[in-house]
């Protein structure tokens, strides 16, 4: 896992950094995965960063996609496997939040 601070700096592996840096270069794609194993197969695939879905977790657990569909609890809770999964940045989509 990447250190994200180090006193007031940012270190050259922070995701922070990457994702800023990215954005800055132009255009790229990035997949959205649902879970911890989505997580892990679209890193290998060479993405270089991910972004969550309030939709496709919705879907997963079986809900539809509305802003009431999921608890911040339950979006705080799979946003956090989905991090935990790779060294990669990730943009966190909070549906109506």
């Amino acid at each position: 896992m990447p250190t994200s601070y180090t006193g007031d700096t940012l270190d050259d592996t922070d995701p922070i950094k990457t994702f800023r840096d990215l954005h800055a270069s132009g255009c790229f794609v990035i997949p959205n995965p649902w879970d911890r194993g989505s997580s892990i197969a679209l890193a290998s695939m060479g993405f270089r960063a991910l972004a969550t879905s309030s939709a496709a977790l919705s879907y997963v657990l079986g809900r539809p996609e509305s802003p009431d569909a999921l608890d911040l609890d339950a979006t705080l809770a799979n946003v956090r496997e989905i991090v935990l999964a790779t060294s990669l940045p990730v943009n966190a989509d909070f549906q109506s939040g």
